[in-house]
C-alpha cells in the first residue's frame, strides 16, 4: 500500500469521488449560465435543509480568499473596520483582500488564546471605539473563523457571546467556515446551530477543504447584504458562467452527509496523530487538537528526519512560539499517519542515545 504523508493542506488531497462524479454528471449537454439552471436551484434548496431556514440566500464563488473578501466587502463600508483574531485567514493568508474589496476598510486584530477571540478583548474594542467621530474608522463587522487558524472550535455559546456584544453595538457578523464541517463534527452539533441560531449573518461555507473541486459559498442570512453580495461578487469577477459545476458540488456536499463523514474522518486522522506525538519525547502539542489540525513543536533533528523521509508538512507554521503544522484530510489514511509517528519515535530514541 502506497503511502503518502503529506499533510501540508486538505488541499493537497485528492477530489473526493463524490465531487468529481457530480462534475461529470453535469457535464451532460447543455444549460443555462449564471446560476439560471437546476443544479445552482437544488444546491440552494439543499443548502436551506442544511442550515434549517429558509431564509438565506447563497451565492457560489471558487476561492475561499474570494468568499471571505466579497463577503467582508458587502458589510462594511470603506471607512469601516473589521474586527478579527490576531491570527485569523483574512489577516494573515490573504493579501488583503479584504481590504480590497471594501475599498480600503481595516482590519483591528484583537487578542484570544488558541485562535478564539477573547470576549474581554471584544468588549474592551467595542467599549473604547470612536462611533460616530469623523476622525475614525468605525467598527462595522465582527469576523469569526470555525475552525480557527489555531485548529481549535468556538462552541455555538462561545459564538453566542460574541455577537451579542457585536450586535449591541450595531455590527455585523461574518465566520470564516473554511473549515466549518469539522468545527460541527467536533462539537457534535448541527450547521444551524453553529450559524444563525447563535447569531452569524453571513458565513463563507468552504467546500475545498472537504474534497470539492473549488466550490465555496457565501451564505446570507439576512437579506440586507445580497444586493452588495451580488454586484461585489459580480464586479469582483468570481459570478463563475459554467455554474452547475459549482452548483452541482454544493448540493452533493450537503446530501447524505457527505460534509459530515469527510470531516469526521480527517478530525479522528489528526486525533491519531495528536495522541500518537504526545507521547513523543520531546513533542510538545501547542494548541488542543479539536478538528483536523495538529500544531507541535518539536527538535530540529526531527523535523530533519521528517523532511527526509518524504513527509509534507508547513515548517515554521509560527514562530512565536515556533511550531509546524499537519493537516489531515478525507483522504488521510492510518497508514500516513503511523509512519509519521515512526519517523518521529526513532529520530526521538536517536536523540536519546546521542545526549551524553
Amino acid at each position: 500500500m502506497r503511502v503518502n504523508m503529506d499533510f501540508g493542506s486538505e488541499n493537497t488531497s485528492p477530489v473526493h469521488p463524490a465531487f468529481a462524479q457530480a462534475i461529470v454528471a453535469a457535464n451532460d449537454g447543455y444549460a443555462t449560465n449564471f446560476e439560471a439552471e437546476q443544479w445552482t436551484e437544488r444546491a440552494l434548496d439543499a443548502l436551506r435543509e442544511f442550515f434549517g431556514t429558509n431564509e438565506l440566500c447563497a451565492f457560489t464563488v471558487s476561492t475561499g480568499t474570494a468568499a471571505n473578501a466579497i463577503a467582508l466587502g458587502a458589510m462594511t463600508p470603506p471607512y469601516g473596520a473589521i474586527l478579527c483574531h490576531w491570527d485569523a485567514h483574512i489577516a494573515t493568508d490573504e493579501c488583503g483582500a479584504p481590504e480590497m474589496y471594501s475599498f480600503g476598510a481595516r482590519q483591528i486584530p484583537l487578542a484570544g488564546e488558541h485562535g478564539r477571540i477573547s470576549p474581554e478583548a471584544l468588549s474592551s474594542q467595542v467599549r473604547e471605539a470612536r462611533f460616530g467621530v469623523v476622525h475614525a474608522v468605525q467598527p462595522s463587522v465582527l469576523s469569526l473563523t470555525n475552525l480557527t487558524e489555531a485548529g481549535t472550535a468556538y462552541t455555538p455559546d462561545e459564538i453566542a457571546a460574541l455577537t451579542r456584544v457585536a450586535h449591541e453595538a450595531g455590527l455585523a457578523t461574518h465566520l470564516d467556515g473554511a473549515r466549518f464541517a469539522n468545527a460541527a463534527a467536533f462539537l457534535d452539533v448541527s450547521p444551524a446551530q453553529l450559524s444563525w441560531k447563535c447569531g452569524v449573518d453571513v458565513i463563507t461555507l468552504g467546500t475545498t477543504k472537504s474534497g470539492s473541486f473549488g466550490a465555496e459559498t457565501i451564505v446570507a442570512f439576512t437579506s440586507k447584504y445580497n444586493t452588495a453580495l451580488a454586484f461585489l461578487r459580480k464586479r469582483g469577477g468570481h459570478f463563475v458562467p459554467k455554474s452547475r459545476f459549482l452548483g452541482a458540488q454544493i448540493e452533493t456536499y450537503v446530501q447524505d452527509g457527505l460534509w459530515l463523514a469527510n470531516a469526521r474522518h480527517a478530525n479522528r486522522a489528526a486525533r491519531r496523530m495528536s495522541e500518537g506525538l504526545a507521547q513523543v519525547h520531546g513533542v510538545t502539542l501547542v494548541h488542543p487538537t479539536e478538528g483536523n489540525e495538529v500544531f507541535v513543536a518539536m527538535p530540529d533533528t526531527m523535523v530533519n528526519a521528517l523532511a527526509a523521509a518524504g513527509c509534507k508538512f508547513q515548517r515554521d507554521w509560527r514562530l512565536h512560539p515556533r511550531h509546524h503544522r499537519f493537516v489531515t484530510s478525507w483522504a488521510t489514511a492510518d497508514e500516513d499517519v503511523d509512519r509519521l509517528l515512526g519517523v518521529c519515535r526513532s529520530a526521538s530514541s536517536a536523540d536519546f542515545r546521542a545526549t551524553p
